[in-house]
């Protein structure tokens, strides 16, 4: 789903955070391995992305859940590197 100007929503079933993270950390590969052509020069794209969990449990609503994701992906906006962070 669309979420933002340049972001977007992945919905999934997971059975923890580190199955969450091997997901995201397997789409960031592949966008990875994606070239473009504009203009006779090739380029690629990287990804970062902010991974939560919903937590049915603890009443928590979606607006929060995507309130998480959103603060982990400014996060790794942040860092040098690629990154993916988990809260």
């Amino acid at each position: 789903m669309r979420y933002c100007r340049e972001g977007f929503v992945l919905i999934g079933f997971f059975e923890n955070e580190m199955s969450a993270i091997d997901m995201a950390d397997i789409i960031r590969h592949q966008v990875s391995e994606v070239y473009f052509i504009n203009d006779n020069n090739e380029f690629n794209v990287t990804l970062s992305a902010g991974v939560t969990l919903h937590n049915n449990l603890i009443d928590d609503s979606f607006e929060n859940t995507l309130k998480r994701a959103d603060l982990k992906l400014y996060e790794a906006k942040q860092q040098v590197e690629i990154a993916l962070l988990f809260n």
